[in-house]
């Protein structure tokens, strides 16, 4: 994965790092649902950042609080619960 960013960048290409998405977001509720779990998925996320050098990040929940596949876990204060792991990640985000 360092080749290939490296590679992308040498090319004026940037790199995300995409967590989530229409299948991808069926733990979502469980990452971000207490504090512990938001502050280890935050730093998790940036972990993976540093090491592959990726020039940002893509959080697509799809969707707080709406069963958007059908098989999403969810909690009654999704939007709320993102909102607090948001602000965690902006104390811990490299980029």
């Amino acid at each position: 994965m360092i080749k290939v960013v490296a590679g992308s960048n040498s090319n004026k290409v940037s790199i995300s790092l995409l967590v989530g998405g229409w299948t991808g977001s069926r733990f979502f509720s469980f990452l971000v649902g207490d504090s512990q779990n938001r502050t280890i998925f935050s730093k998790t996320i940036s972990w993976a950042v540093e090491k592959y050098k990726f020039d940002g990040v893509d959080l697509d929940w799809e969707y707080p609080n709406f069963q958007g596949l059908g098989c999403n876990a969810l909690i009654k204060d999704d939007s709320k619960i993102f909102l607090a792991f948001k602000r965690i990640w902006s104390k811990h985000s490299p980029v």
